[in-house]
């Protein structure tokens, strides 16, 4: 959806039409595409050089202060002796920058999962990047969640950095509404469905029919499977699947996302065409939902704090009063702040609170 208009970079969404953010462009500085996502970074005319990610402008060297500062500052001043700290995302370098300044900070730890985005960053964001020599810093290239889940009750703030999953979610859209797109052309069914159904006709004495409707698995696809051609430890060992179980985990993600914002898209309509986008689907989307919520929370000491990006009231109110209904019954304190962003979406950007502790104060 974003474009570079000639010398102007624009960044346009039909999520909200007639409106975009535009920056003029002296200089493309590193243009590439990772396994994750596309990567830009310009050199602005009155903004600095700037980060864009899949589209939507991440950070630029004139406002990013205001960003970093209040997602790192505010849980870290809450919290009565912070030592600990994991962020998550953020492989700009600019959060850790800040969580650094405080002194009792013994140890951070950096989770992001593409390491071209800490490299471009490194070269061309030198000030953001510049505390990755510091000793008291770890970085884990690799996923969040799965890091969280393997340590936890650790960590005395967690900070999460995550991008938006507009550009992906408008994509979708666009595609689904296609007058010529033909669905049996796309259609690509879960493997773990698949192996569902037939576990079930197995196991259960399960009709062929009733057992592709519960698992909204395709009739005729099924019925080959079990038609002595192929058993269920055939599935297991047969090919790769389309879908790891993990990517499985994002795509429904993602259907979360699309339903708090009013799109009705079922899981399989996703499955449908997620092969055909050949995009990293629901990877940010993740990090809105109350499952990674739970996962952070695990991950805490018992007067942990957590800090996330927390989107725009303008935009997303929405998403973010889901946010704050799934993390009050979670958390015994939570709050939300704000702070004015030029460059991002809607000019401001805020920020959701938890913490584990009933003492703590967030105004």
């Amino acid at each position: 959806m974003s474009s570079i208009d000639k010398t102007w970079f624009r960044e346009l969404n039909d999520m909200w039409a007639g409106y975009c953010v535009s920056l003029e462009i002296e200089e493309i500085l590193f243009q590439e595409k990772s396994k994750y996502q596309d990567i830009l970074i310009f050199k602005s005319k009155s903004f600095g050089n700037v980060l864009v990610l899949d589209g939507i402008i991440q950070c630029s060297e004139r406002d990013e202060f205001a960003y970093q500062e209040m997602i790192a500052h505010i849980p870290l001043s809450c919290h009565p002796n912070p030592k600990k700290v994991l962020v998550v995302g953020g492989g700009d370098g600019g959060v850790v920058r800040e969580v650094l300044k405080h002194p009792s900070v013994q140890s951070v730890i950096l989770c992001e999962i593409d390491q071209m985005v800490i490299d471009a960053c490194k070269k061309f964001l030198p000030v953001m990047a510049q505390s990755f020599d510091d000793p008291r810093l770890t970085v884990h290239v690799g996923d969040g969640v799965k890091f969280m889940k393997d340590h936890k009750g650790e960590f005395d703030v967690i900070i999460t950095d995550a991008p938006d999953p507009i550009e992906t979610a408008t994509t979708l859209r666009k595609m689904l509404s296609r007058k010529k797109f033909n669905q049996a052309k796309y259609r690509q069914w879960s493997p773990t469905a698949m192996l569902n159904a037939m576990q079930a006709i197995k196991d259960k004495n399960v009709s062929v029919r009733k057992a592709a409707k519960l698992y909204d698995v395709q009739l005729t696809t099924l019925r080959d499977r079990v038609d002595g051609r192929c058993s269920v430890e055939t599935v297991k060992s047969g090919p790769e699947p389309l879908f790891s179980q993990e990517e499985e985990v994002r795509l429904v993600n993602f259907v979360s996302y699309m339903a708090s914002l009013g799109y009705g898209l079922s899981r399989t309509q996703v499955l449908e065409v997620a092969s055909d986008l050949a995009i990293y689907l629901g990877a940010a989307a993740g990090l809105f939902e109350e499952e990674y919520y739970q996962n952070m929370k695990a991950a805490l000491n018992s007067n942990g704090i957590i800090c996330c990006q927390g989107e725009n009231m303008y935009l997303d109110l929405p998403l973010i009063k889901k946010m704050l209904g799934f993390s009050q019954k979670m958390f015994p304190k939570i709050g939300y702040a704000y702070t004015m962003m030029p460059t991002y979406t809607g000019g401001h950007i805020g920020f959701v609170l938890c913490s584990n502790s009933p003492n703590t104060n967030f105004k």
